[in-house]
């Protein structure tokens, strides 16, 4: 029959042999209890003697201390039922169903809520006389583009690529712009010092071709 103060039980050899680090690790222990306060209290005088007197690795702790030690699994259970649970990651978003946002065609993604007509002029090469021209030798209806079959699309495509246009086009321009400045003609010239090549007006206006006004000092007016 045990009494029920008597913790000698605990304890049978009268003492507990305890490093420092193990002294530390033990008050981190209690300092997550419900009793903090008083767990560090109590390790830190216990620290602070053995720092002035230096004895043994082995020391005789008080009754006091025996008490902490002796409810440390209670202060384990209380801070684990008072610890926040842990969050848990979150489900990764569904995605809907896919839609087409736009259709792509000679390279090109034509806007998806304007009708064909429309939507094909933005292919560099493709004016409203090509666009109505497309739909005329297709014979699909000038309707929204995001209602077009999938056959109608691949149609499109193909009267689309009987023009030039885009890259092609613009490579066909550069050289034609390139012979006419190598051939040293009236056009060329024009576009070798920026200016309008059509006869257009200079002493005003043609600000596209010239740039922003450069104000000169002294001009005679």
């Amino acid at each position: 029959m045990i009494a029920r103060h008597d913790r000698s039980h605990l304890f049978p050899d009268g003492g507990f042999g305890a490093s420092h680090a193990q002294l530390r690790r033990i008050r981190k222990r209690l300092e997550s209890s419900f009793f903090s306060l008083l767990a560090r209290a109590g390790v830190f005088f216990f620290l602070r003697r053995r720092r002035r007197r230096r004895p043994s690795l082995s020391l005789n702790l008080t009754p006091s201390l025996f008490l902490l030690l002796s409810l440390l699994p209670t202060f384990q259970q209380l801070s684990t039922r008072s610890s926040r649970p842990a969050v848990s990651a979150p489900s990764p978003a569904r995605r809907g169903s896919l839609h087409v946002v736009a259709a792509r065609i000679a390279g090109v993604e034509i806007p998806n809520a304007k009708r064909v007509e429309a939507s094909l002029q933005y292919i560099f090469g493709v004016g409203p006389t090509t666009a109505k021209a497309i739909l005329t030798d297709t014979g699909i209806d000038n309707k929204r583009t995001r209602d077009l079959s999938e056959s109608e699309l691949t149609t499109l495509r193909d009267e689309v690529e009987k023009y030039t246009t885009e890259g092609d086009l613009r490579r066909f321009n550069a050289l034609n712009i390139n012979r006419l400045k190598e051939i040293g003609s009236y056009r060329g010239r024009r576009h070798i010092n920026q200016l309008p090549v059509r006869g257009q007006r200079t002493k005003t206006n043609a600000r596209t071709r010239k740039g922003k006004a450069k104000t000169v000092a002294n001009k005679k007016k």
